[in-house]
């Protein structure tokens, strides 16, 4: 079999998304060996999977800055509406593995599943706001790492 991009050359590996022979150059471009197509739809869907945690971070930030601004009209109380909003937001991602043990208070111990979830969602909020900013950051630092990263890809002819 020869190589995907250089006919010219035998390949000596496949490409590990679409099994396309590749030389040892073409080979040598990726972390994983594959071809520069493969390469590219790979990047553009990491980058969307970086983008939407973001995109959603801000849109429930905005709601949750306005909806505090239109309640009480002063921007330090719709920044502090914002973060708790925000902290349940972020939370709720620790906390909704702990979902069946609300339906099954429920079910237990009829009329506890309201309480239980209140419960949640303060625990919720509590997380979030304490581990939030620093899913915030990480989010952040991976998403510009990875937008270099296909920078670099895009630039290099792949």
């Amino acid at each position: 079999m020869n190589c995907y991009v250089h006919p010219d050359r035998e390949s000596v590996v496949t490409c590990s998304f679409c099994g396309k022979g590749l030389c040892s150059e073409c080979a040598d471009l990726f972390e994983s060996p594959s071809c520069p197509r493969c390469a590219e739809q790979y990047n553009r869907k990491v980058m969307a999977a970086r983008t939407r945690p973001l995109l959603l971070t801000t849109i429930v930030a905005v709601a949750g800055f306005f909806t505090g601004l239109s309640l009480n009209g002063d921007a330090i109380t719709s920044l502090m509406f914002m973060w708790g909003i925000l902290g349940i937001y972020w939370g709720w991602a620790y906390v909704k593995p702990m979902l069946f043990a609300t339906l099954f208070g429920t079910i237990a111990w009829r009329g506890t599943g309201f309480v239980l979830g209140l419960m949640l969602v303060a625990l919720a909020m509590g997380l979030g706001m304490f581990v939030g900013p620093f899913l915030l950051a990480k989010n952040i630092y991976e998403y510009i790492r990875d937008k270099k990263a296909f920078d670099s890809v895009k630039h290099t002819g792949a």
